[in-house]
């Protein structure tokens, strides 16, 4: 997912003129004499001048990473190696260094990311797909080049911060609607408010799975705040840092490759979990398992963050780059600058060694099973599931989150909720556990009738995140099914002073507020008392998704 990168046609097609750009007329390295790198410390300041007056007249201060929806994989090798790469590159950098350090996330796709503090997250499907060091340097480098040239000085980086949290808030919460269907309160105590117990945890969490699956979907298309001109900035920047380190001039090219790759993989993965995910919320509804006040909460929930196939299409086509226009220009840009013994000169050995060492590989054989575990629940096999998750969690990866959390899921899913929570347990206490896996603690701790631990879970899942805000609307929720109304109005008036229209929408419709908020309209009062507001969340959940699509 990236901006908009234009591509002009490489002018050693005799008598052919470079075509016309959608948003500019020249791509960014014809107007640049020489090698980008050696410009670009002043670009840097420039950008810097502007983030610090642009910080100032919004009177906020400079963002941290927000937490990731996947887990990290605390590997201190694997770690050490991606850093000795990005200490490489920077060395080389002429202009002010910056404290960056990467981790390693067990997200499988092929995908990097960099946020305003300097951490630079990197997918485990990286070091599985990486043929030579020289790619996972020019990735990196891609990713250092935002960092090194300031490229967080603008409001697009708030407004994908808002929609991070306003995505993250609708997962917690629709895990705590959805973990509600299956228990009902009495006494103090959570008893099934149906006859088969099993039967009717292993439906709703098998909705969780796909729902889970879906938000991770979103997130990698959904959250790039990088401008088409940003991006180019990035490439070329990559390429010279990369050379300059000792990598070939050419490693930029099979990254382009392999994220257009991942791109189209990702699309078609996120309409296919949107058709699983509808099917499954309709499959709850004809057994009863989610009321009608729930389907409409859920709608809204769903509806808030997940765009229609066809939003999602006009949503990239405005915002990210065409990856074989930003190919041409670094083709370009390299055949002019580089010679052909700088392209081809490869670094290999130690990724392959690393690659091929005993411990390392156990490591990510482990993922690997956690990974098909995950598609076996998904394919409604749990027995498979379970012995693959049980394998992933042994040995090296006993105590990672997400080897842990496939078993907890597989365990869950062959109905034995006892050690389902207890693996979750430990999953989500790992100091790399994503805010994702501590919401799912969250949800068995509600499903087995602990709303303090649930509540707990929560906020710790907040703190990870790095933001309180992306809690209040399952707190709410949370605080409603205990019929607890003084802290549902106390969080929702919280709620209410956040600057963003999606989060507050998603409070009031989990307070069950909607429309009817402030008014004395007897239809208003009779509706609140009933509880009925599915129609009024259906409406939200559409105004709701076209407010999220049309930035």
């Amino acid at each position: 997912m990236r901006p908009i990168s234009c591509a002009c046609i490489m002018l050693v097609l005799a008598g052919t003129a470079a075509q016309a750009r959608l948003f500019g007329p020249d791509a960014l390295y014809e107007g640049i004499k020489g090698k980008f790198i050696d410009e670009a410390p002043k670009r840097s300041a420039v950008s810097a001048g502007a983030s610090a007056s642009t910080t100032a007249s919004r009177g906020i201060t400079a963002a941290a990473a927000l937490g990731d929806v996947w887990d990290g994989v605390p590997n201190a090798k694997l770690e050490a190696y991606l850093n000795g790469i990005v200490d490489k590159l920077q060395k080389n950098w002429p202009g002010e260094k910056r404290q960056i350090k990467v981790t390693l996330t067990a997200d499988s796709s092929y995908r990097a990311s960099a946020w305003p503090d300097g951490t630079l997250r990197i997918a485990r499907g990286v070091l599985r797909d990486a043929d030579t060091e020289d790619e996972i340097a020019a990735l990196l480098g891609h990713e250092v080049g935002h960092v090194l040239l300031n490229h967080f000085a603008r409001t697009e980086i708030d407004e994908a911060r808002s929609r991070t949290i306003s995505n993250a808030a609708s997962a917690a919460t629709t895990g705590i609607v959805l973990s509600n269907t299956t228990v009902t309160k009495s006494g103090g105590q959570a008893q099934l408010a149906v006859k088969n117990q099993a039967s009717v945890q292993q439906d709703v969490q098998r909705t969780q799975l796909i729902k889970s699956a879906l938000d991770q979907a979103a997130e990698i298309l959904l959250n790039s705040p990088w401008r088409r001109e940003q991006e180019d900035e990035a490439d070329l920047l990559a390429i010279d840092l990369a050379y300059r380190a000792g990598y070939s001039a050419n490693a930029i090219k099979p990254v382009l490759q392999r994220t257009k790759s991942a791109e189209v993989k990702t699309k078609s993965k996120l309409e296919e979990l949107q058709k699983q995910y509808q099917a499954s919320l309709e499959e709850q509804i004809k057994s009863g398992n989610i009321s009608n006040i729930q389907r409409g909460l859920v709608d809204t929930l769903s509806s808030a963050v997940l765009a229609k196939a066809s939003d999602v299409k006009e949503y990239l086509t405005r915002t990210h780059p065409n990856i074989d226009d930003r190919i041409k220009d670094t083709d370009a840009y390299i055949a002019r600058e580089y010679e052909l013994a700088d392209i081809h000169r490869t670094q290999k050995e130690e990724l392959v060694a690393l690659q091929a060492a005993a411990d390392i590989k156990a490591v990510l054989d482990n993922y690997d099973k956690a990974d098909e575990a995950m598609l076996k629940l998904g394919a409604e096999e749990p027995g498979a599931a379970l012995m693959l998750a049980t394998d992933s969690a042994k040995g090296p990866t006993s105590s990672h989150p997400y080897p842990l959390q496939a078993l907890s899921r597989a365990q869950s899913q062959s109905g034995n909720a006892r050690l389902a929570l207890a693996n979750m347990e430990r999953a989500a206490a790992s100091p790399v556990a994503s805010y994702k896996t501590i919401l799912s603690l969250a949800s068995l701790n509600q499903q087995a009738g602990k709303f303090a631990e649930a509540e707990t879970d929560i906020h710790k899942a907040g703190d990870r995140f790095g933001s309180a805000e992306v809690t209040y609307p399952a707190l709410i929720q949370l605080y409603k099914i205990q019929g607890d109304m003084k802290k549902v109005d106390e969080t929702y008036a919280l709620c209410r002073q956040v600057k963003s229209n999606e989060l507050v929408a998603q409070c009031r419709a989990s307070a069950g507020k909607e429309e009817c908020e402030d008014s004395t309209a007897f239809a208003c009062k009779a509706k609140g008392a009933a509880g009925d507001v599915s129609g009024a969340f259906s409406a939200i959940g559409k105004s709701l998704g076209t407010s999220l699509f049309s930035r």
